[in-house]
């Protein structure tokens, strides 16, 4: 199973709707967290996030994914490093990372994109692409 915390915020403009994500990924922002098999939301809940210092705000299961929204208002983002902190000593530790997911309004064709994209799992079912296809799909009806 994979857990996939998140923080999402969310912009419009006249022409076009951004959602901006950070994924809370490992191996110094290039995959996500392998839990193994577990029985219970509650479970990941209590082993995982909890004792990580996330503060969830609800848990979604879709397949072999679980999507954590975090409330960043209960948690100190600063105890945790970003992708970019990483990028300067090339560490392998667990961060945050953002990416951009826009929508035109007009058309409702989406994009995205990520500086220095650098995802092995890219063009998987765990991209940051899918992955937010799947976040949307439970969180934006």
């Amino acid at each position: 199973m994979k857990l996939i915390p998140f923080v999402i915020k969310q912009k419009e403009s006249a022409r076009v709707n951004t959602s901006i994500v950070q994924f809370f990924l490992t191996e110094g922002g290039k995959d996500v967290w392998e839990i193994g098999t577990i029985s219970s939301l509650k479970t990941i809940q209590e082993e995982f996030l909890e004792p990580n210092g996330f503060a969830c705000e609800s848990l979604q299961k879709e397949g072999d994914f679980v999507f954590a929204k975090l409330d960043p208002a209960r948690m100190n983002l600063n105890d945790f490093y970003t992708w970019e902190e990483l990028q300067v000593d090339k560490k392998k530790e667990d961060c945050f990372r953002t990416f951009f997911f826009c929508e035109e309004k007009l058309t409702q064709k989406d994009w995205f994109f990520s500086e220095l994209l650098q995802t092995p799992f890219e063009k998987t079912p765990t991209s940051p692409s899918a992955l937010f296809r799947g976040l949307k799909s439970l969180y934006y009806k």
